[in-house]
């Protein structure tokens, strides 16, 4: 799953938590 959210937006997620922004999307 986190994989997943981070390949789709890597650039937001980085911003954003690049950890607890993946799990809120998924």
């Amino acid at each position: 799953a986190l994989s997943s959210s981070v390949i789709h937006v890597p650039a937001v997620n980085d911003i954003q938590a690049s950890g607890s922004s993946n799990q809120n999307l998924c």
